[in-house]
């Protein structure tokens, strides 16, 4: 069942690489090959410290981030908020060639601010599950062993996804986008 997730992690990152939007705010002079900043990057207004840091309490999360490649391995991770603090997330790791192992877990977690942290005993130790969220980043550490936390040999969930889509998409067993 692992495998088959695995499989179809891939196969949409496949999609996704080809179909992802260029989100940097550089441009190339013809005469010049370097990237130059726009105009509109330079001129954008300062932001007050303390408006910013509050602005992290609401800030939205919901999203798919994603990482990696079929041959290096990789992670998917859908975030939907619901309400004020709480979240569901499913998380998919798989690891590279050779090996393909993989790595599941989902559930519900509280979020303060930019953090979020997710704690589980199923396998009988604690594992836990720190998500930090940046702008359009998360960073999430784990405490605990891959065992620990249901995963295969040599898979970790010591990562940084980028967001790739606002819409949180969850996945089926198969890989395949749940409507």
């Amino acid at each position: 069942m692992k495998k088959i997730i695995g499989l179809g992690i891939l196969f949409l990152l496949g999609i996704w690489s080809c179909l992802e939007p260029n989100t940097t705010s550089e441009t190339t002079n013809s005469s010049n090959s370097e990237p130059q900043q726009l105009d509109t990057v330079a001129t954008a207004p300062k932001k007050d410290v303390k408006s910013e840091d509050n602005s992290n309490k609401t800030k939205k999360i919901e999203g798919t981030y994603l990482d990696g490649n079929a041959q290096k391995g990789g992670a998917y991770l859908a975030i939907q908020e619901k309400g004020e603090s709480k979240l569901k997330f499913q998380l998919n790791i798989y690891g590279g060639a050779p090996s393909h192992h993989s790595g599941y877990i989902e559930g519900e977690m509280i979020r303060q601010d930019s953090l979020a942290i997710y704690t589980t005993a199923e396998s009988g130790d604690v594992c836990e599950l720190t998500f930090l969220f940046s702008e359009k980043e998360v960073t999430i550490a784990q405490e605990g062993t891959e065992l620990d936390c249901g995963f295969g040999s040599g898979i970790q969930a010591n990562l940084m996804l980028r967001q790739t889509n606002s819409k949180a998409v969850f996945l089926d067993e198969y890989g395949a986008p749940i409507e």
